[in-house]
């Protein structure tokens, strides 16, 4: 049972890594919150919400791929290598190519000029809304942009 529970630690403490460490992830997980968020002002079918969550997770996961193969990668060597380069490129444009499929996908399930319209006028509808939206956006700057703090 100890090793279990463990298990469950050591995946927290890997996803506590990228958090505190590494800014794309800290991008895609505000832009994650952010499209869970507006979730329900859409009349989705279950299969679309399946889908958005299916796609934020592969985004997610290719973000902590890239974060892990880089780690190890550091760890090898300091000095310029261009195999290991290759590697960090290549896991970075897995990161990319996810990510343009996330968007193609939340664009085709999510692009409703009606709810967007809707929500926007909900955002200046009321000061307390504006207001609500302005604090979201700030604390979501000072969360992508927080100093990156990896161990050395």
């Amino acid at each position: 049972m100890k090793k279990l529970i463990m298990s469950f630690v050591y995946a927290f403490l890997g996803l506590w890594y990228c958090l505190k460490s590494e800014r794309n992830f800290r991008i895609h997980t505000f832009a994650a919150i952010t499209v869970l968020g507006i979730l329900p002002r859409y009349n989705l079918t279950s299969t679309q919400i399946a889908i958005i969550f299916m796609v934020i997770g592969f985004v997610l996961v290719c973000e902590i791929f890239n974060t892990a193969i880089e780690s190890l990668a550091n760890s090898v060597t300091t000095e310029v290598n261009p195999l290991i380069k290759t590697c960090k490129d290549v896991a970075a444009g897995g990161v990319y190519v996810s990510t343009l499929c996330a968007v193609g996908i939340a664009w085709q399930i999510l692009w409703n000029t009606k709810v967007l319209g809707d929500l926007i006028k909900a955002c200046f509808s009321a000061p307390i809304n504006l207001t609500i939206f302005v604090l979201y956006i700030l604390v979501g700057i000072l969360f992508v942009f927080l100093p990156e703090r990896k161990k050395k």
